[in-house]
Order: C-alpha cells, then structure tokens, then sequence
C-alpha cells in the first residue's frame, strides 16, 4: 500500500528501479516482481529455504517472516513484466539460488534479463568489488540498459545471436555451469537472443 500510494501514484513501472544486494536484493525482486519494475540485484537471496539452511542464526526469522515467498516459485509471466538485473558471485549458496531463478527465467515468453557471474566467493560487497569502487555509476549503468533491452525491436540486431528454441535448455544449463561470464538476454515470443554483456561498467576479478 505504501509503495502504491508513494511511488505508484508518481511514477510509471518503467521510471522505477528497485535494488540492492543481499536479503535486500530479495527484497528489490519481489518488489519488482509485484510492481513490474526493474531490478538490479546483487547476490540477492532468492530461495529463503536455502539461506535459513546457510544461516542457522536467523532460521526462525527468515522462516517467520510474513509474506514469505521463495522467488523461484514465483511465476515465471510475472519475469517478463520486470527487466532483471543479476550480479552472483561464487559462493555455493548464491550460486545455487541463481540456478534456482535461471530455471523459473528459461520458461518466461517475453523477457528482459542481464546475468552477469564472478569468480568471487565472498556473499558481501560484490557490487564495489566489481564496480572497482564506482558503485552509483554501475547501478545507473544496468538501469540504463535495462531500459535499452525492453525498448529494442522484436527482431535480431548486430552483436546479437539467435537462439533457436530447441538450442535454448542447453543455453541455460550453460548459464547455471559457468562460473564467470555476463550475458544479455532478450525473449520476445519466446524466441531468444543473447549478446555479452559489456555495458554495466563492471569488471571480472584480477
């Protein structure tokens, strides 16, 4: 209610853009994911079941907490009303959430996503690591581009490459495997496009 009578009755889904990393970057998907806005997430932690296993401190608070909702289940037409974008690092857990929400992104018609994986195994303070310190101007960076990917046409474009549908599963399980990569991902239709990532102002680990 809140973000509805503050944010909802000012602005358009496409001028809003929810981040942060982290129980936060859950936070800035599930919120996109409602609203259709789009999101710059870090690490975020997707599956709550996963990170109560990780974390036996806080089980019973991310357990009890209202409104629960593993971000995997969420269906996957509500993905392509909210342009994603995902920086992961190594570490098993974080790792083990993305192929979660890789597997809910693969099944989504029409789509918007930048995935960009690190070879950093430390859940906190990836976005300055891979930003090299310049966090505002990575974050405007993706937003940006994320705004450039939902306006492109429907049709290929130069440094884009088609991905034909009986080709797309193993694309995804690739996504899940590698370790170190960025890619942009374009589903109009249900067909595919993929291009490198180069644009977000991050770098890999020296």
């Amino acid at each position: 209610e809140l973000i509805e009578a503050k944010v909802g009755s000012r602005f358009t889904p496409d001028q809003v853009t929810c981040y942060f990393g982290s129980m936060g970057g859950y936070g800035a998907l599930k919120v996109a994911a409602r609203f259709g806005f789009r999101a710059v997430a870090f690490n975020p932690q997707i599956d709550l079941d996963l990170w109560a296993a990780y974390r036996p401190g806080q089980r019973d608070q991310i357990l009890g907490a209202e409104g629960r909702v593993n971000l995997q289940d969420v269906p996957p037409k509500v993905w392509a009303h909210a342009p994603l974008y995902l920086m992961v690092g190594s570490h098993t857990a974080d790792r083990a959430a993305l192929d979660l929400l890789l597997r809910t992104l693969s099944q989504v018609p029409d789509g918007n996503f930048i995935v960009e994986k690190f070879d950093d195994s430390a859940h906190a303070g990836l976005i300055h690591r891979a930003s090299g310190g310049q966090v505002l101007r990575a974050l405007r960076a993706a937003e940006s581009r994320l705004g450039a990917l939902v306006a492109m046409a429907d049709t290929a474009a130069p440094g884009w490459t088609a991905i034909p549908a009986a080709v797309q599963p193993a694309l995804w399980a690739e996504l899940s495997t590698q370790c170190e990569f960025k890619i942009e991902v374009r589903v109009r239709h249900g067909q595919m496009w993929v291009a490198e990532s180069q644009r977000c102002g991050t770098r890999m680990a020296a």
